[in-house]
């Protein structure tokens, strides 16, 4: 049986008046939960939306920081495969004051915050690490759980209070603890921004690899990887690169559809690049062309089971001609990419600004997609729902 594909429905969600930066993630059921970075006036928090497995829009209680924090520069997500736990992880900044003017003093700080009912309500936040004053930066968190024992890695970039010296860090929280071990220091590293954490498990050698992906200034990809749960890291070598402004980056790890399987995909000049390993990061396949991209907005997700699954690479852009959504199955061939009709009517295109894309196996193969996207002043949100069958 050949592998099908259908559109099944698209929905427009509530309005909102979020316009910072999104994260989302999938609990075990299937609900999708959308978090909006949003500052207006005197308020910072955050705006909680979720898609429920049957396509409908719920509204989740407002996240109030407002008498934490003067702003919340970045935010990302996970859940527990409870079901029902969440934790978030953001950085977030104080304002100095320069003749009693608000000013960005730049002493961000990563923070978390955790949720046991699906979102209803939160901890208050507590630090990840940050816990001086002293001009050191801490930003751009990414999370990753390890399902299998509770035990929570932040990656964060860093930079020191020297001049022009940057790192990532990584902190730990143990299972059954309420806090992050002391941050560990990677390999330095020139001045980055993007930062993504995740896991592969080795189960023929018993052994378990962090694996650590960044993005520099200077557009390089970077990967560095640990053996031994974060304490000590390899050095950081250069996967490719690229353009420098809007040097976003893309990547995804899904032991259930590739066990050894690590996918990045970055913007070289105008062009979308997808690599992969396939031995647990030992080495990188390079430079498969996805397509046309302006490094803002590209997604990257896989959903898979039982060895196998789905590779999903996404971009929208302006005119809606270099738009597109591509699949590949995995892990047989992650360079062939498919192309998938786009699902969105051509009233609605515009200039769209895509947030996530979500696919769940749902059973033998099937498989089911969700993709997100918004109007350019996040106003509205627009939710396309597919499936897949015959994987």
């Amino acid at each position: 049986m050949s592998a099908t594909f259908t559109w099944d429905s698209v929905k427009r969600g509530s309005k909102k008046s979020s316009t910072g930066e999104f994260t989302s993630t999938t609990t075990a059921d299937g609900t999708i939960h959308m978090f909006w970075e949003r500052s207006t006036g005197e308020f910072q928090g955050i705006d909680h939306q979720v898609i429920t497995p049957e396509g409908d829009f719920a509204k989740r209680p407002t996240i109030d920081f407002s008498d934490d924090f003067a702003y919340v520069d970045a935010i990302s997500a996970q859940a527990f495969d409870n079901g029902k736990d969440l934790i978030l992880v953001l950085d977030a900044g104080f304002y100095g004051l320069d003749n009693n003017i608000p000013t960005n003093d730049g002493k961000l700080k990563v923070f978390y915050i955790e949720s046991s009912d699906r979102g209803i309500t939160w901890t208050d936040p507590e630090l990840v690490a940050g816990t001086s004053m002293d001009g050191i930066i801490r930003h751009s968190p990414s999370i990753h759980i390890e399902q299998s024992t509770g035990r929570i890695y932040v990656l964060y970039n860093y930079k020191t209070s020297k001049e022009n010296e940057y790192c990532f860090a990584v902190a730990v929280r143990e299972p059954g603890k309420k806090t992050f071990e002391p941050e560990i220091l990677l390999p330095k590293i020139p001045r980055a921004d993007w930062s993504h954490i995740g896991q592969t498990v080795d189960k023929k050698n018993s052994k378990e690899y962090l694996h650590a992906v960044g993005r520099t200034k200077t557009g390089d990809v970077i990967y560095s990887r640990s053996s031994d749960r974060g304490k000590t890291w390899d050095n950081f070598r250069t996967l490719g690169s690229g353009r420098t402004k809007e040097a976003k980056l893309q990547v995804a790890i899904n032991t259930r559809a590739v066990e050894a399987g690590i996918f990045i995909q970055y913007d070289d000049t105008y062009e979308s690049i997808l690599l992969w390993s396939n031995d647990h990061g030992d080495s990188f396949i390079r430079r498969v062309k996805v397509g046309y991209s302006d490094g803002k907005t590209d997604l990257l997700n896989i959903c898979g089971y039982n060895g196998k699954g789905l590779l999903f690479s996404a971009h929208h852009d302006r005119p809606v001609e270099d738009s597109f959504i591509k699949v590949s199955i995995i892990p047989d061939n992650p360079g062939n990419l498919m192309n998938l009709p786009y699902p969105f009517l051509k009233e609605d295109k515009g200039y769209m600004r895509q947030l996530g894309i979500h696919c769940r196996y749902v059973a033998q193969g099937h498989y089911s997609l969700t993709y997100i996207s918004s109007d350019p002043n996040f106003d509205l949100v627009f939710v396309a729902f597919g499936t897949f069958k015959g994987i």
